[in-house]
């Protein structure tokens, strides 16, 4: 099998964005100013957003998925004391309120109360798709639409100057994290509002706008020159790094996620394990009492509907707890579901037990389809949720063999 050939021009180029163009002006002046026919970037700027901006190249058009999906930094400041409608500077005053006295350390206190797992709700005025339609469309025709919480993770939220009403920061986050909103969301938390005044973006995965060019300065390139300033195919299908240096495990995971992992894995294969062992074991002590087959299925759908039921309640201890340590939470309040069938004999005070213990099993299983799709990258969600599945099998297998070991079923 022969490898493909890559052209001189497949690849990324670094661009050092200028407040003013949006994300698509700069790809429509490339691919018109060079003849390109596949241009693409990595993560939409705002007009009023500078920074590094990626863009892709023909072939590596193909890697965007992958290099969106990378962690990235921003520096900026936002004015406390008003609210606009967009949330920074761009958007109309709708509110504005006296500034508390404030000191750096108290403004950092604060930030870092937003530091870790959490679900954000994107602003109308945004890129995101509803139905086709570009929501800053939707909202510049005076239209608010119901918009999804998205999970994010904060690294890194530091207040590095405090000038009233004025504050900087640097932030380091996971993708789709919307800083404009992050500036409200902590204005709203000081109780006097605040919205995004200027924001940078300075490095995304392993790349830093310190590398970039001036899109002024590349226009005037001849095509060779150009080629020179391109990131080779090659280099970049291994340019995927997190924020923090580390080792990579390698479904993809950077090392700041390692022990959030571990306790991950444990939980859900005690999830699964408790899973074997409770779902036969409360078949098993029916059928001793008598009850019929109908009652035991009842079982079975009252634990179903416990599932079901927890659904709608997830999202806001998501928001609350966080994804990791949500599972590991539940899986103590499993388990004190678990040791209560030792204590109830009855049919109905069971019964309730099984719907709580379905509505545990629920938030478990939300949870960690959010945290493997917050943590994990778009192109290796496949593989985790693989060995997900197979750790949940292999406790639930476990659990009946582990009743028959010790001669549970023929004490009962």
């Amino acid at each position: 099998m022969s490898m493909q050939a890559f052209d001189a021009l497949d690849g990324a180029l670094l661009i050092d964005k200028t407040a003013g163009p949006t994300s698509h002006d700069i790809v429509d002046t490339v691919r018109q100013c060079y003849r390109i026919k596949k241009v693409g970037h990595c993560g939409t700027l705002d007009p009023a957003a500078t920074g590094l901006l990626i863009l892709l190249l023909g072939k590596a058009t193909k890697l965007s998925e992958k290099l969106m999906a990378d962690d990235k930094v921003y520096v900026g400041s936002m004015k406390l004391g008003e609210t606009t409608n967009t949330y920074d500077a761009e958007g109309e005053i709708d509110e504005s309120r006296p500034v508390p006295s404030l000191t750096l350390e108290a403004l950092q206190e604060k930030a870092n109360s937003f530091l870790g797992d959490q679900m954000q709700l994107p602003p109308m005025v945004s890129a995101i798709k509803i139905d086709g339609t570009p929501l800053y469309k939707l909202a510049r025709k005076g239209m608010e639409v119901e918009r999804r919480n998205r999970f994010i993770h904060l690294y890194k939220f530091q207040i590095s100057e405090y000038e009233p009403p004025h504050a900087w920061f640097k932030v380091a986050c996971t993708k789709g994290t919307y800083v404009r909103t992050l500036a409200h969301d902590l204005g709203q938390a000081l109780g006097c509002g605040a919205h995004l005044a200027g924001l940078r973006r300075t490095v995304s995965g392993k790349f830093n706008v310190s590398d970039a060019t001036r899109l002024e300065e590349l226009t005037s390139l001849s095509p060779d020159d150009l080629t020179k300033r391109v990131v080779p195919m090659l280099q970049l299908s291994t340019a995927t790094e997190p924020l923090v240096p580390s080792v990579r495990l390698n479904i993809g995971l950077p090392s700041t996620t390692v022990r959030s992992l571990a306790a991950v894995i444990s939980v859900i294969m005690i999830f699964g394990l408790t899973l074997g062992l409770t779902i036969p074991l409360i078949a098993i002590v029916l059928d001793s009492q008598g009850h019929s087959s109908g009652a035991i299925g009842l079982h079975a759908s009252v634990q179903f509907l416990g599932i079901m039921l927890a659904s709608p309640i997830t999202p806001r201890l998501l928001v609350a707890v966080g994804a990791s340590r949500l599972m590991i939470l539940s899986m103590i309040a499993m388990a004190l579901v678990f040791f209560s069938f030792t204590v109830f004999t009855g049919f109905m005070p069971w019964l309730l037990l099984r719907l709580l213990l379905g509505g545990v099993e629920g938030i478990i299983f939300i949870s960690a389809e959010t945290w493997i799709n917050q943590v994990v990258p778009t192109g290796r969600r496949g593989r985790a949720i693989g060995i997900y599945g197979t750790l949940l099998a292999v406790g639930v297998a476990t659990g009946p063999l582990l009743l028959e070991l010790t001669g549970v079923e023929g004490a009962v």
